[in-house]
């Protein structure tokens, strides 16, 4: 096993930082993080790799409604979410093999079924610590 605390590795992951959401639909959308340098050039023996995770979760039940991963912080992008669901928290984290970041939220409204679908984008704010 390999021994994390003499090598400068932290326990968690930074999150990542300044996410919006950059494209919706009544069904889909994109979010995009910044990923700072030192994130993307640490300095593990293992060079661990880093998965970015969005669940977008009901702002009303707080149930989950959908997910997905990428390797990519600026490109994270869920295409199946369930019309019934408008109001929601995204949930941003950055995920490696041995730890998990807090959580950036991100409350957003998606546009109504009879609206252009052409990626209108409603209101979105950030806050750190929601689903953590």
């Amino acid at each position: 096993m390999l021994d994390f605390s003499k090598s400068g590795w932290s326990d968690k992951p930074q999150p990542p930082e300044k996410c919006t959401v950059i494209h919706q639909t009544v069904n889909s959308l994109r979010v995009g993080c910044y990923t700072p340098p030192e994130a993307l050039h640490h300095d593990h023996p293992d060079d661990v790799a880093t998965t970015y995770v969005l669940q977008a979760f009901d702002a009303d039940t707080r149930r989950l409604v959908a997910s997905a991963t990428s390797q990519r912080a600026g490109m994270l992008e869920i295409t199946d979410l369930p019309t019934d669901h408008r109001d929601l928290v995204l949930s941003v984290r950055t995920v490696t093999a041995h730890a998990t970041s807090d959580a950036v939220s991100i409350y957003t409204i998606l546009p109504e079924q009879d609206q252009d679908p052409g990626g209108k984008t409603g209101f979105a704010c950030v806050k750190r610590g929601w689903g953590n």
